[in-house]
């Protein structure tokens, strides 16, 4: 992490930022999200993370059923986008991390993606089935501005 943090925009027009980054990185939908109860410090003293970035890009196959090398291109290709943002905020001097345990499917229902079926499913209505909700969100304490809260 940058331990000189950047100067930003106001919280729209970095989060406007990042999304266009995002979309170059080759994510279909991004979005972000406040949690509810962030401001509790974490085990190490240090404040929580008060927002996660979901990203879905994407796919031909559902990479739940197609186990070969086709069925999980868009896995990788979600990992790189979350990878990359991740990133790009820590040199921005700003904590990111994709490491720590989230429900993505909700997260991207709270997002504004779409709803969540009786098995816990996204369904996204703008982009069918062909979106794949990447498996690692970013916790990150970059001052955004939210699509929804969770």
């Amino acid at each position: 992490m940058n331990p000189t943090r950047a100067d930003l925009h106001s919280p729209e027009i970095t989060t406007d930022h990042l999304k266009q980054l995002a979309r170059f990185l080759g994510a279909e939908r991004v979005g972000v999200v406040e949690l509810k109860g962030s401001n509790t410090p974490n085990e190490d003293g240090s404040d929580a993370y008060p927002f996660v970035i979901v990203c879905g890009v994407r796919t031909d196959y559902d990479p739940r059923t197609a186990k070969g090398v086709g069925g999980q291109v868009a896995v990788r290709n979600g990992r790189f986008v979350t990878f990359t943002l991740a990133s790009y905020i820590r040199e921005l001097g700003y904590r990111a991390t994709n490491q720590l345990p989230a429900d993505e499917q909700q997260m991207a229902a709270a997002a504004g993606f779409g709803t969540l079926d009786a098995e816990g499913r996204l369904m996204a209505p703008k982009s069918g089935p062909r979106l794949h909700v990447a498996d690692e969100v970013i916790h990150t304490d970059l001052p955004l501005a939210p699509d929804g809260e969770a």
